[in-house]
């Protein structure tokens, strides 16, 4: 199974990529499209953010290494990466994680594809 990562305004539809949105709300293009095929437009909340610290970084504009301090403490250290992939093995043999931000913006998803990197031995790469 390959996994990439984008962005909701990057989305590809091809009949082999499953979609799944790593935020704590998708668009409402992407919840339609979810509510019209969901074998191929998913959502995995567990891998979001938590509001309330996002929004405190958001708003506050604190350090991206205050983010990522939060994120790996309260999301990723409670999850299992093997346990994910096995569950997204099921989907299909591409996976695209999905989330707001653009290419180059900083963003969760991208610490998402490092601890799978480093969890799985695997290689996650952001979309074209």
């Amino acid at each position: 199974m390959k996994i990439y990562t984008s962005y909701f305004d990057n989305i590809k539809i091809e009949n082999n990529r499953v979609f799944i949105s790593i935020a704590g709300k998708s668009p409402e293009f992407f919840t339609n499209l979810t509510n019209e095929n969901p074998k191929q437009f998913k959502s995995c909340k567990k891998l979001a953010p938590k509001y309330i610290w996002w929004k405190e970084w958001h708003d506050k504009k604190l350090s991206n290494e205050w983010y990522i301090e939060k994120y790996n403490e309260t999301v990723l250290s409670k999850l299992n990466a093997q346990e994910i992939f096995n569950e997204w093995q099921s989907y299909g043999n591409e996976i695209v994680l999905l989330c707001w931000e653009g290419r180059n913006e900083f963003c969760h998803r991208h610490l998402v594809a490092n601890w799978l990197s480093k969890e799985l031995n695997i290689e996650v790469n952001e979309l074209e």
